[in-house]
């Protein structure tokens, strides 16, 4: 499973539908499920129309990303638009507000009781006009969307989780990606830390709902190239590191039903502010960097 979007900054896109049609292609052979971050650039029709015209048997969770106002009723009515015409067949689900409680909360300050319901219950309701049953969620980062256990009975699940609202959550995101290449976490333990992040800030915390949603990992890998040297980790942003996270990572996750992303699919040289344009298996020119991917199943 992978994270895909476009190969220049939204909503200003240089992505064409050749380009989504090879990329399908070529994501084909390595994996069956995607995610999309936003709507933006008409990047949901273009992807459902690249998988049809490709004929790959690809499914994708498609998002809408965390912008208020203009830019959120864009996403909304392209996301609207693509379902009126692809219909469902090709999709997985929805994410809403892409760490939008991280950030309201971390990077602003922000109460997350204030940001989380809005754009979710909107998204749902549309859905439900349209006739369209398909599983919405928030993808975020558990420490911030788990930490207090008034915020998760009043918002997520209501009457204290005896009500599913959402249908599954998508944690441990950039949470997991960040915080990993942060907290000087060693190669050879980055995938433990991985499994055991993701077992105590989701995993465990899942019990307690009922019914219990689906839990997946939405960003995991490792960086090959770091413009920020200022960065004290113990292990080097390279390709020789990235092939060691595959190789702990990625059949014990599948051998375990563990469901995740891995991030990304290519470099994106428009994001390289500190090390977030080389998380990419596929360099920026779509050929596969210098790693060997494992032959083991995923569910």
């Amino acid at each position: 499973m992978l994270k895909y979007h476009s190969d220049s900054p939204e909503p200003n896109c240089n992505q064409t539908l050749a380009d989504t049609i090879l990329d399908m292609q070529l994501l084909s052979q390595i994996t069956t499920r995607l995610r999309l971050y936003s709507s933006e650039c008409n990047q949901t029709a273009m992807v459902l129309e690249a998988i049809k015209q490709s004929k790959t048997n690809l499914k994708v969770f498609l998002g809408i990303y965390r912008v208020d106002g203009a830019g959120y009723q864009r996403q909304k009515m392209a996301l609207k638009e693509a379902l009126q015409t692809y219909g469902t067949s090709n999709i997985l689900g929805i994410t809403v507000d892409y760490t939008r409680i991280f950030r309201a909360e971390v990077v602003n300050n922000t109460n997350k009781s204030d940001v989380f319901d809005g754009n979710f219950t909107d998204i749902r309701q549309m859905l439900t006009s349209m006739n369209v049953n398909l599983p919405v969620g928030p993808a975020d980062g558990a420490t911030t969307f788990f930490s207090d256990l008034e915020f998760r009975c009043a918002f997520i699940i209501p009457q204290c989780l005896t009500t599913k609202v959402a249908d599954f959550f998508l944690f441990s995101s950039s949470m997991v990606r960040v915080d990993l290449w942060d907290s000087s976490t060693r190669i050879q333990d980055a995938a433990k830390w991985t499994f055991d992040f993701f077992n105590e800030t989701s995993l465990e915390l899942a019990k307690s709902f009922v019914p219990k949603p689906e839990m997946y990992m939405t960003e995991v890998g490792w960086p090959t190239n770091s413009s920020a040297s200022f960065f004290l980790n113990p292990s080097a942003a390279s390709v020789e590191n990235l092939q060691i996270f595959i190789n702990h990572f990625v059949c014990t996750a599948n051998t375990q039903g563990v469901k995740y992303f891995f991030s990304d699919y290519m470099d994106n040289p428009w994001k390289e502010r500190r090390y977030s344009g080389s998380w990419g298996l596929f360099n920026s020119d779509r050929t596969l960097k210098a790693i060997t991917l494992p032959d083991c199943a995923h569910v």
